[in-house]
């Protein structure tokens, strides 16, 4: 039973998972409200709701448990996104919260910290899609995806992106820029190109999503980013 953090084991660090926590999933920001003459109420949907996931820590330490302690809570705080190596996704979080520690007889030290987390599971192990041509790609999660796309030149000049009826238009002037829907930011390396871009950020529906470009655009790779309720 361990935990991890970008990947790297708590157990390595003397940190042990005491019991994995349960699955949640996300509810809706959901708006209600009354319109003169209608029964019932009117709902506005206004996206899926933060989860907080509680893991609960024990620490064993013979020589000095507080600052055995001290390292913990700083390991677990230095990252972007939390699993188990039971689950198949991790969890993107932007808050920890950490309990009042426990000690018994000096060397046994309990501790639970809450991680505020995205809605969404982000399914691990996904490799880039490469895309040479026009083509198809199958959304496998169960949720739309946001995804980063990096999109390579050809040469200057003007590059279509077209992600099933939605257009982008690119005035490519670098090697490649890296488009990437969660931000909604287009990139080369450090410098933003977000002028150099029109349209609307893409998103990858569950199910098939067409894909195809011209221009001088010549090919693209997809970090598609699965992602489940």
């Amino acid at each position: 039973m361990d935990f991890l953090i970008n990947n790297q084991s708590a157990e390595k660090q003397g940190i042990y998972l005491v019991e994995y926590p349960d699955i949640l999933t996300a509810e809706q920001n959901t708006t209600f409200y009354s319109v003169n003459g209608r029964d019932g109420s009117m709902a506005t949907d206004e996206g899926l709701q933060d989860i907080n996931y509680t893991f609960k820590f024990a620490i064993y330490n013979f020589s000095n448990v507080y600052q055995a302690y001290s390292k913990a809570v700083s390991f677990l705080r230095l990252g972007d996104y939390i699993s188990t190596d039971e689950w198949s996704f991790n969890l993107y979080f932007n808050h920890i919260q950490v309990s009042a520690a426990t000690v018994d007889k000096g060397v046994i030290l309990n501790f639970s910290v809450v991680y505020r987390c995205r809605p969404l599971k982000y399914l691990k192990n996904i490799q880039p899609i490469i895309m040479p041509a026009a083509g198809t790609v199958n959304n496998i999660g169960t949720y739309k995806s946001l995804p980063l796309i990096r999109i390579y030149s050809s040469g200057a000049g003007t590059g279509t992106l077209t992600v099933n009826s939605n257009q982008i238009t690119f005035d490519m002037q670098k090697d490649y820029y890296d488009v990437d829907s969660y931000l909604m930011d287009c990139f080369y390396q450090n410098t933003n190109m977000n002028s150099y871009m029109s349209g609307v950020f893409p998103e990858l529906k569950v199910g098939s999503n067409s894909i195809s470009f011209a221009g001088k655009i010549s090919k693209l790779q997809i970090e598609p980013r699965w992602v489940y309720l």
